[in-house]
């Protein structure tokens, strides 16, 4: 269904060292992932790949490409730099890579961020680039430690590490992973749980 030799080559055209074994991690564990909780493990793979496809990009190349595309940004993502990869990635495996399926587009896109409403697939691209077995980091085993047995802990507990560095960090906190953390806070609060 997917290209992956194709995506893998450009892949290694656009990355190179631990960006580009970070990206071949995020796709082995997505897949893990969708197995565990019954999404396509192929459309999981392909979005893996994919996910940081433009990361390496500089800010100046990540805003041609917005041009190039007409995307427009709010001030808070023209303000964010790191936040641009995601939305310029959706758009390279759309146009340069032919990804049609809107699974794996939204996933790409939501990557960073989180939004309220994901889509399985998203929430586990999300995750497994937060788990996966290169990242080291303070946090990351509170989430991998929930990962597999309480999919919803596992994201707040991901959603909620990420707010509290971006606002020690003093920087602009995107409402998207603010309205993904509080959705899920909700539907466990409504679940008793």
């Amino acid at each position: 269904m997917f290209p992956f030799e194709k995506y893998k080559a450009e892949l290694e055209r656009r990355q190179s060292g631990k960006r580009l074994l970070h990206s071949l991690s995020v796709a082995d564990e997505a897949v893990k992932l969708a197995r565990r909780y019954g999404a396509d493990p192929e459309r999981a793979y392909a979005a893996g790949l994919l996910h940081d496809i433009t990361k390496q990009e500089s800010y100046e190349n990540q805003l041609r490409l917005c041009a190039d595309f007409d995307i427009i940004l709010s001030n808070l993502e023209r303000k964010t730099p790191k936040l641009l990869h995601a939305i310029t990635g959706e758009q390279v495996a759309r146009r340069e890579l032919g990804v049609t399926d809107p699974v794996v587009l939204d996933a790409i896109r939501y990557h960073t961020t989180a939004k309220a409403g994901m889509p399985l697939p998203t929430a586990i691209l999300y995750l497994a680039d937060y788990v996966e077995p290169l990242r080291k980091f303070e946090g990351v085993d509170r989430v991998r430690e929930v990962v597999y047995t309480d999919f919803d802990e596992a994201l707040r507990r991901a959603l909620d590490a990420t707010i509290i560095e971006v606002v020690e960090a003093g920087s602009l906190l995107h409402p998207d992973t603010l309205a993904a953390r509080n959705e899920i806070v909700e539907r466990r609060l409504t679940l008793g749980r």
